[in-house]
């Protein structure tokens, strides 16, 4: 298993994808690495999951009660699950159900993305999504109609918020968070939206944020956001005073329009790779 050192704590995260559709995402996240994180491939397909890039590949059987017991395997120990299947009242799907179920009972951060039509939302869809929220701490969703740039396709827009979310606790910076604070954050949190903005020159910062305000996705009132959690990647470059700017107008743009004080948590991480560019993810989280 792939472990991490974050301030003396061994941090261990996951990724499972149930199904084609799962494991389909999987192969992206393998494809545009991201660190720290061990891939596991879920599917009553043979091919599918001979195919798959996963790191692990679990091979269902008939017998519903021995799938969960091998699953329960690679949940051991575990710090932080992200899990997604197609929710298309399936066997894939109820086994989201109830392999998220599990995690977040035995206490791992437990975040379950899914990409889910305006349509699917409106017909029993909804009722779906409704009872996979409160088995998870965290639900990420993908409306692939509504995406606006610079989120391609669910696939690069999970990917943002899988890198978003470990990156926080997984790499340092200037300022930083730990996996506690990161948990803290996101347990039993509920809906969760995830914003992207890049930029360069004299005024990144600004306009990073505002990119990443303005695509924040699932669209709901800003009016509704409980809680911040900023990630700023740059080069060594970045200095305190732009990495203020940025939680400053973010909190500004946020209580223009929410009568309570947002709460907002932020961390910097370094990547030489960007050159001069800046990056600003944003996780927000909403009010019950």
């Amino acid at each position: 298993m792939k472990k991490i050192n974050i301030s003396g704590m061994m941090l261990k995260i996951k990724v499972i994808g149930i199904g084609k559709y799962g494991i389909d995402k999987i192969n992206y996240l393998v494809k545009n690495k991201i660190d720290f994180i061990e891939h596991v491939a879920i599917s009553e397909e043979n091919q599918i999951l001979k195919d798959s890039s996963a790191d692990i590949k679990i091979k269902l059987e008939d017998d519903s009660e021995k799938n969960i017991e091998e699953i329960k395997k690679y949940l051991k120990d575990l710090d932080v699950l992200f899990i997604t299947s197609e929710m298309n009242d399936s066997i894939e799907e109820h086994l989201l159900f109830k392999v998220s179920e599990i995690a977040k009972d035995i206490g791992i951060l437990t975040i379950a993305l899914v990409s889910i039509n305006s349509i699917n939302l409106i017909s029993k869809g909804y009722s779906r999504v409704e009872k996979l929220k409160k088995l998870v701490d965290a639900l990420i969703i993908s409306e692939d109609k509504h995406l606006k740039q610079p989120f391609e396709n669910s696939d690069y827009f999970f990917r943002i918020a899988i890198k978003g979310i470990t990156d926080l606790s997984t790499h340092t910076g200037l300022i930083g968070l730990d996996y506690l604070d990161i948990k803290n954050a996101l347990s039993n949190s509920g809906l969760v939206a995830i914003g992207f903005g890049e930029a360069e020159g004299e005024n990144r910062a600004l306009e990073a944020t505002q990119q990443a305000l303005n695509n924040l996705s699932p669209q709901k009132s800003i009016n509704d956001i409980r809680d911040i959690i900023l990630n700023i990647t740059a080069s060594k470059e970045l200095g305190v005073n732009e990495t203020f700017d940025v939680a400053n107008h973010v909190r500004k743009e946020i209580n223009k329009k929410n009568e309570d004080d947002t709460d907002i948590l932020f961390s910097t991480v370094e990547s030489n790779s960007l050159g001069e560019k800046l990056n600003i993810t944003i996780i927000a989280t909403y009010k019950k």
